[in-house]
């Protein structure tokens, strides 16, 4: 899973990682926005078209930084090989 960041803000680390998941498990990770130049912004939205997949976003510090949290849920299907 990866986002897509514009402007002057970075993000770290890049994407979510999971690595293996045991089912039925109920797994978060996240990311922080934050700002390269200094200049206050907003997290307008962070969503996900997966179903077992819920996304929301936690401002830490107003316009400058925020952590964006993706927990996988217990009803996530199995990998595919």
């Amino acid at each position: 899973m990866s986002a897509e960041v514009k402007g002057e803000i970075d993000i770290s680390p890049e994407r979510f990682f999971f690595g293996y998941i045991e089912r039925g498990r109920v797994l978060s990770r996240k990311v922080t926005v934050f700002s390269r130049g200094g200049k206050s912004f907003t997290v307008l939205k962070a969503e996900s078209t997966l179903e077992f997949l819920s996304i929301w976003v936690h401002e830490v510090e107003s316009g400058k930084n925020y952590e964006v949290v993706a927990t996988i849920e217990g009803d996530a299907p199995p990998r595919k090989d």
